[in-house]
């Protein structure tokens, strides 16, 4: 039997923005190769899913070419590391939930998580995603396809 080791706390890596995958997903050049990055505690819409495309351009236009620094909090079972991702001590997560172009992750994100309230602000706001009736979160969209 194989374990995977899913955990990997305290560690900081910082690089340049290469790709954007998606709305929550990007890759950075550390200076020893490409690290694929998922944003934690955040679940943009899917590409093909309404707000995806917006979402995915949102974070391309501004973290391609960036430098970032990245909180690991773990790694995925994809490969991806989960981390918080910072511009300029500017948390992106958070501004993708601010605009609009991301939920947050229920299930992953801490209730005491100052996102909830980022959340509800930007949905009060109707902002982004919000300004549709009944938004489909990701994970349920997913469940669909």
């Amino acid at each position: 039997m194989q374990f995977i080791l899913h955990l990997v706390l305290g560690i900081t890596i910082m690089g340049k923005v290469v790709s954007v995958h998606d709305g929550d997903t990007i890759s950075i050049y550390n200076g020893e190769g490409k690290v694929k990055v998922r944003l934690a505690e955040i679940d943009a819409p899917e590409k093909k899913q309404e707000y995806g495309n917006e979402a995915y351009r949102f974070l391309e236009r501004n973290l391609l070419g960036v430098d970032v620094k990245v909180d690991v909090s773990s790694t995925d079972r994809y490969g991806r590391k989960i981390g918080k991702v910072y511009v300029d001590n500017v948390y992106m997560n958070s501004i993708m939930v601010e605009n609009g172009y991301a939920w947050v992750y229920k299930g992953y994100c801490p209730k005491k998580s100052p996102l909830w309230k980022v959340e509800e602000v930007a949905r009060s706001r109707r902002v982004g995603l919000w300004k549709q009736d009944n938004p489909v979160p990701p994970w349920q969209y997913r469940k669909m396809k």
